[in-house]
């Protein structure tokens, strides 16, 4: 195995903040024993880039590797059982027959290509993480990425004569084989812009950003700390992590914040950029605050893009590769108790020196996870590719570049992040509930979510709303003062632009009082300011309205107090649908990353049709474990 280049890394990892449950372990640790400074300072964010520059393909290489024996199985026996027994009428049409020398020969390169790119997925999988994080092995990582491109393309050009002839060829239990082709020649283009990507003269940085989902905000939580990876042809040469205040402490620029953050902030900084449910709209904002710091303005340094984790991916990662003991503090790390062993970290560093914040456990457990990773046999370094394809799929990891094409890739994947794009013509509904938890304590990690959406079709085109989000707080017996704090919660509906509020009851009052008088020192945001401009106020419910990512938002304070479970009820509705025999009605939820959140949604047909999916005239779903976006196709039909 390839020894881990550790030179030009230095150790910190991210705010995590999570209850004690059970017998409290974590106390026993020793606080009193110091770090020894003379050991490399390994950082498991190596692991994570690695892992986010390897999980798209490697997650695809999984379906890929049985494409070539789904291929051989269906070609055996040809010209045995190509014809009717019964009749000994050939199944082949004249023109089919005429067409089968090329399509032999066409389908023995995709056979071929087929066979390469599994083998190099196969060494992907093997060695991409020891070649991404060697600091030397990028050279050799992108011609694994090249041989899988170039057998692509050779898919590709053939794909359309053979992908028309598959299906008269092959039995319809291999359909995997058509989608594959259809999928090649998206993978194709998608690895195109990752190679464009990475294989350039001048170094790539892209930031990491951590986020707290006990704190929580749109795209997932509070950023409590970052990492700035320099990758150089592929490979990490360097990766600097740091707390999220150092950069914003050293801002250039006074920017005005979120009306709702003013009165915990004067100015806006990176560790508050993560305003915006578009995960896209968020990250560049992060990019475009951290460049304005001084400590990088100074120097000329731009980012290419960011990646955004929530906790939950370490606890992953020390699942697969089993508990870490850690002598310094004569304590066993697992999956579960990781997060409470951090978090008394951080909270004594932080005690002991308010303006840094050290993470040293991680500093002394980072070498042996990172060679436990590599080290992994090929059955766990699946689990470990499955296992973050899933966190993708929940919104867990996130990716966003600047570089438009491969951003152009990214925005197909679950990894984009981004609000869901209506289509030219949109027969359905939309909804997505957006928490921010603003000076409430790391109290999110104790409330319970759940949405009721009660939908209604009517005969005139419209449907109707009623929807209920009930919160539970549960940390009213927690001895740590952060978890009995009031969740104090800044909610935001969104749902299509033209609706209709109807009423609201139970949002919480509440004047935010700004903590400085913003005059002409400070600027304004364009981003912000454009949402903020929509602003429609209504006075009489405490709520307000604007548009944001193309969506009419809902948006007020809801707070719950420890103990405490609260209701906010809304009702709304939407014109302009069409119903009839056959007509499509599609109802879409984005999930916010990090909440935890149980989904109730009921649509009911308008008077004399059924819901052809069911044979109902009311179709329901409920979840407690919804995807990233929830999307459910229906079909009205006439009620005979």
């Amino acid at each position: 195995m390839s020894n881990l280049s550790k030179k030009n890394i230095n150790a910190v990892l991210h705010d995590i903040k999570h209850p004690k449950k059970g017998p409290r372990a974590i106390k026993e640790i020793s606080r009193g024993r110091p770090i020894d400074k003379s050991k490399p300072q390994v950082k498991l964010t190596l692991v994570w880039v690695a892992i986010c520059a390897v999980i798209v393909l490697s997650g695809y290489g999984l379906y890929v590797s049985g494409v070539t024996s789904t291929i051989a199985e269906s070609m055996r026996g040809w010209g045995n059982d190509r014809w009717d027994s019964a009749s000994g009428d050939p199944l082949l049409s004249s023109d089919a027959v005429l067409k089968l020398p090329k399509f032999f020969g066409d389908i023995k390169n995709v056979v071929t290509a087929i066979r390469e790119i599994s083998g190099s997925v196969r060494d992907l999988n093997s060695r991409g993480l020891v070649l991404v994080m060697s600091g030397t092995g990028g050279d050799e990582f992108l011609d694994i990425l090249k041989r899988i491109h170039r057998n692509l393309a050779i898919l590709n050009n053939i794909g359309f004569d053979v992908g028309g002839q598959i299906p008269t060829f092959i039995s319809k239990q291999n359909s995997d084989v058509g989608n594959f082709l259809s999928d090649a020649k998206e993978l194709e283009r998608g690895l195109g812009a990752i190679i464009g990507f990475l294989d350039v003269p001048e170094d790539r940085r892209v930031i990491l950003f951590f986020q707290n989902h006990s704190e929580i905000r749109p795209t997932g939580g509070f950023i409590g700390s970052y990492g700035e990876v320099v990758l150089g042809k592929g490979s990490v040469k360097s990766i600097k992590v740091d707390d999220i205040y150092t950069p914003d402490r050293d801002s250039l620029y006074k920017i005005v914040p979120p009306k709702q953050l003013q009165s915990i902030t004067a100015g806006w900084g990176a560790r508050d950029a993560n305003w915006f449910f578009d995960f896209p709209t968020s990250a560049e904002k992060v990019l475009e605050l951290l460049e304005a710091s001084e400590m990088y303005v100074n120097d000329g340094v731009k980012f290419d893009g960011a990646v955004a984790l929530n906790a939950n991916v370490v606890s992953d990662i020390l699942r697969i590769i089993g508990p870490i003991y850690v002598p310094e503090y004569d304590v066993t790390l697992t999956s579960e108790n990781f997060l409470f062993a951090v978090r008394d970290e951080v909270e004594a560093a932080r005690s002991a020196n308010p303006k840094e914040n050290p993470k040293q456990i991680l500093a002394l457990i980072a070498p042996t996870i990172i060679e436990r990773v590599q080290a992994l046999n090929d059955d766990a370094k699946a689990d470990l590719v499955v296992s973050l394809m899933n966190r993708a799929f929940n919104k867990d990891l996130q990716v966003y570049f600047r570089d438009s094409e491969l951003q152009e890739f990214v925005a197909g994947t679950p990894f984009s992040g981004s609000v869901y794009e209506f289509p030219g013509v949109f027969n359905g509904d939309y909804l997505a509930v957006v928490d921010s938890n603003i000076a409430g304590g790391k109290t999110d990690i104790f409330v319970e979510q759940s949405i009721t959406l009660d939908s209604e079709i009517t005969s005139d085109s419209k449907v109707k709303d009623s929807l209920i989000i009930e919160r539970q707080h549960a940390g009213d017996n927690e001895e740590e003062e952060l978890y009995r704090k009031v969740n104090q919660n800044f909610i935001k509906i969104f749902t299509p632009p033209d609706t209709v509020l109807g009423s609201a009851v139970g949002i919480t009052p509440k004047t935010v009082v700004p903590r400085v008088d913003y005059g002409s020192d400070y600027s304004v945001d364009p981003v912000l300011s454009a949402i903020e401009s929509t602003l429609t106020a209504f006075d009489e419910l405490d709520l307000e309205s604007y548009v944001e990512s193309g969506k009419k938002v809902f948006a007020g304070w809801f707070s719950t107090s420890p103990g405490e479970t609260r209701k906010l009820e809304l009702t709304y509705e939407r014109g302009g649908l069409f119903v009839g025999n056959g007509a499509k009605y599609q109802f879409v939820f984005d999930k916010q990353s990090g909440v935890k959140s149980s989904l109730n949604y009921k649509v009911t047909a308008p008077d004399g049709y059924l819901w052809r999916e069911n044979g109902s005239n009311v179709f329901s779903y409920s979840g407690n474990s919804i995807p990233a976006r929830l999307v459910l196709n229906l079909t009205l039909v006439n009620q005979e």
